[in-house]
């Protein structure tokens, strides 16, 4: 148990895309960064040096590499990086030294021991954190909205998952997970530019110039510039496109005529202007059903690209509805009544125009006649709502009375060892 009550605990959400931190009982994270870091590879006293402010990262430099700091599952690869990068972003963001104050972790909701186990070492030997918790992103997400039993589907940048939370505990035996998410419709939109003649070029490689009406690009020498530097910045434009033009359509894509979708006009930042007509809604199509029936598509329009000649890691994903069923189908018989009418979505890709309703209404089409479906979300539409739920959630948990009891302190680590945290997290 952890008594002290002078500072809040604070919340830490890590993402494979954008982190974010804040103190428990905020309403918002007080900061939302990216989950990369940069290290400055060229010779001289700053040689290794690691990089953790985003505008620092995005400032134009050379010799400079550009990673993330957990793998493409949520999953902290190197702990080394990762306590400067944490260490700088509660000093940077909230002015706090990780001695100082209790730590909320989120994890992702596929349970992983070792990786759990390895954290809590980290954090107490190296980080001499007070105490800390840790806790699933769907029990946050479920908390955020107020409910304690619901299924969560969470899209976010690398994967999608649907898992059911029952009385506030994630069901692993139930809970799925695909390998599909945001950065797999950008990497499709950026082949399909490709494919159409557009390059994609990142900011540091030319100069605009603005006289008037007319505007002047003029390319820079880009030699010295690492290949992951490039691909950072090309993935953020790429991104910034998906936002803005993609569209889910009403009804699956195989039903709709792709010509009679209205086209989006796009500039990118170097001047180049285009339109994207049906593919707006064809890429994103995908999380409705799966990669075949895109490439289907593709073949009917004369595509000369598909999704993805290797879809092992899609291997029976047709479709985010019937992950759902699937995973609600898995649970205990008693419970899959109240699961069907308290659907959860979250991440970044619900809140892609028209989700929300498409995703009610393929429910609607494939669940138990007799059953109540309800698909929701429990935000106003904005994307830090959207992509902060587990952050809500944990901020609301960390600032209720009765969670103070169920820290896990440095004194119960110290006499238990790190399994305890298997016992104080389930």
């Amino acid at each position: 148990m952890y008594a002290g009550d002078d500072v809040s605990s604070v919340v830490v959400d890590v993402g494979t895309h954008t982190t974010r931190l804040g103190y428990a009982g905020e309403d918002q994270p007080q900061s939302i960064t990216s989950s990369q870091i940069g290290i400055i590879t060229e010779e001289g006293d700053r040689s290794g040096e690691i990089i953790t402010d985003e505008p620092k990262i995005d400032y134009e430099r050379k010799n400079f590499e550009v990673e993330p700091i957990v793998n493409t599952d949520g999953y902290i690869t190197d702990f080394d990086k990762f306590q400067v990068y944490l260490e700088n972003k509660l000093k940077n963001s909230l002015q706090l030294d990780l001695t100082e104050a209790p730590l909320l972790f989120t994890e992702p909701n596929m349970h992983n021991k070792d990786h759990r186990l390895k954290l809590t070492e980290i954090l107490f030997e190296k980080c001499n954190v007070p105490c800390l918790f840790i806790c699933k992103n769907a029990v946050l997400s479920s908390f955020a909205c107020g409910k304690s039993t619901c299924l969560v589907l969470d899209s976010g940048h690398n994967s999608t998952y649907a898992a059911p939370v029952f009385e506030g505990y994630i069901l692993n035996g139930s809970t799925l997970k695909y390998k599909i998410g945001g950065s797999y419709v950008s990497s499709k939109l950026h082949e399909y530019l490709k494919n159409k003649g557009i390059s994609v070029n990142p900011r540091y490689s030319f100069t605009k110039t603005v006289d008037g009406e007319n505007t002047k690009i003029t390319p820079k020498d880009v030699t010295g510039f690492t290949d992951s530097y490039r691909d950072y910045h090309i993935e953020k434009i790429i991104r910034f496109f998906k936002e803005e033009c993609s569209l889910v359509s009403d009804i699956p894509i195989a039903e709709k005529k792709l010509e009679n979708i209205k086209s989006f006009e796009y500039e990118l930042p170097d001047g180049k202007k285009f339109e994207i007509g049906g593919e707006r809604c064809l890429y994103p199509e995908v999380f409705f059903s799966g990669v075949d029936v895109i490439n289907q598509e593709l073949q009917k329009t004369g595509g000369d690209f598909q999704m993805d000649e290797d879809n092992s890691h899609l291997k029976g994903f047709i479709g985010v509805q019937h992950a759902i069923t699937e995973s609600i189908n898995q649970a205990d018989l008693d419970i899959r009544k109240e699961l069907y009418s308290n659907i959860l979505a979250t991440g970044g890709n619900c809140m892609t125009q028209g989700f929300l309703s498409r995703l009610q209404k393929e429910l609607l089409e494939i669940a138990p006649q007799n059953l109540r479906v309800k698909a929701s979300s429990s935000h106003s539409g904005s994307v830090t709502e959207y992509c902060a739920s587990s952050f809500t959630g944990g901020s609301i948990l960390g600032s209720l009375g009765s969670f103070q009891q169920m820290w896990f302190s440095k004194q119960e680590y110290e006499e238990n060892g790190a399994i305890m945290v298997e016992r104080k997290c389930p």
